[in-house]
């Protein structure tokens, strides 16, 4: 018959009611594992009772409570219950180990094993699991280890093949593409993203399959309006493609009844970060746009209001009457409520409301590019049934005039 054993417990209260720094008002235990089956300790209670537990390894828990009924974290230790008469040391007389949990392919250790091949294992973390088992036939508690196989002991054959991306955390619509070219070139379909900002994520995966961590930057989809001239701001520079220029309106002169309005190019590629400008192009060809890490600076005579974030825009500001640009011309912000809400990555023309009020009639864009017709937008509703001419210093000529005149806003050589 088993001899009774006793664990001793005075030490291990002891130090928990030192770390606690709230007066103990219950403590419980419980041994492998069984919280179902805890049992409660009273203060006295220096020992407890264990020759009901087999032979071998075993686990005990303990937690406290304080005055205010809040339990500690369990605390966890392991001993062991020898066989009687056991020799101090026992033989090994077999091993055997098993990765990633995968006991069912399990595979024996020669005593003369040092080392095991984890060739086949792909790129990550994975855990290596072994036991031993002793001369009379008692296997010990499994013992785990977790290694990682990082991505830079690939071997130098390794390249980058494939490409996993997708839009605005829609996980569902994940898109791969290959990897082309020396260079890496991968193509990303748009065609289905709306006008506007856009989040992309991607992951590289290699010849070898692993992956690489989730990247993301921003884009922006911009289609130009029918008559091939928008308004366009936004929150950080950005890089203009091939088939769209930057330009901004400057000084703004009145003649009779049309208020001109200079238009001034942009010089480069890159869109200045909260600048509003206007956009040329193709009529309704959509373009990406990316953030560009180049400098750009804002010209300091530009007339054009970034709208960055959508937000209501008033029909006047103090002295000035507001202009939103549609089909090409530009039109007084409509009257509804005092104010429209402009959608965001747009621009405004704010325009001198004596100006407006007084005897301008229309408002003129005068390009640096001759060869595109200017928009007008009417201030007033009365319509003239026969565009004037006029001249360069603004007066109003007539048919047979000679020389260059602008006519709705084209400059236009009569000789």
């Amino acid at each position: 018959m088993k001899r009774i054993r006793y664990l001793l417990l005075a030490v291990a209260v002891a130090l928990t009611a030192a770390s606690w720094g709230q007066s103990i008002a219950e403590r419980e235990y419980w041994i492998d594992g069984d919280i179902a089956n805890r049992l409660t300790l009273g203060e006295s209670v220096a020992s407890i009772d264990i020759s009901a537990l087999d032979y071998g390894l075993h686990s005990f828990t303990m937690r406290v409570k304080d005055n205010e009924g809040v339990w500690s974290s369990p605390v966890t230790q392991y001993f062991v219950i020898p066989r009687p008469n056991q020799a101090a040391a026992s033989s090994i007389a077999a091993r055997e180990y098993w990765i990633d949990g995968d006991i069912a392919n399990r595979q024996t250790l020669d005593a003369s094993v040092a080392t095991i091949d984890i060739s086949s294992l792909p790129i990550g973390a994975h855990r290596l699991t072994v036991r031993v088992k002793d001369d009379e036939g008692v296997w010990s508690s499994p013992v785990t280890q977790y290694f990682l196989i990082p991505s830079d002991q690939e071997d130098a054959e390794s390249t980058i093949v494939r490409c996993l991306y997708w839009f605005d955390n829609d996980t569902d619509n994940c898109q791969t593409a290959d990897v082309e070219g020396d260079n890496g070139t991968v193509t990303i379909d748009v065609s289905k993203l709306t006008a506007g900002e856009h989040t992309i994520y991607w992951r590289v995966g290699d010849s070898k399959g692993a992956w690489s961590e989730k990247v993301s930057g921003s884009l922006f989809r911009y289609t130009v309006p029918a008559s091939g001239v928008g308004t366009f701001s936004a929150a950080t520079a950005m890089a203009l493609p091939e088939g769209l220029t930057p330009h901004y309106t400057t000084t703004m002169k009145q003649s009779g009844s049309r208020l001109y309005v200079n238009v001034e190019d942009i010089s480069g590629n890159i869109v200045p970060a909260e600048t509003g400008i206007l956009l040329k192009g193709e009529g309704e060809a959509s373009f990406t746009l990316l953030p560009s890490t180049d400098e750009a600076t804002a010209p300091d005579n530009n007339t054009l209001v970034a709208v960055v974030e959508s937000a209501h825009i008033d029909q006047t500001s103090g002295d000035y009457t507001n202009f939103m640009l549609k089909d090409g011309k530009f039109i007084k912000i409509a009257e509804a409520e005092g104010s429209i809400k402009m959608p965001a990555n747009r621009a405004y023309l704010p325009v001198e409301s004596t100006v407006i009020n007084g005897s301008a009639k229309s408002i003129v864009l005068l390009w640096t590019d001759e060869e595109m017709a200017t928009g007008i937008g009417k201030v007033a509703t009365d319509e003239g049934t026969e565009a004037p001419a006029y001249n360069m210093n603004g007066q109003r000529v007539g048919r047979s005039y000679k020389g260059i005149v602008i006519v709705n806003g084209k400059k236009i050589l009569k000789k």
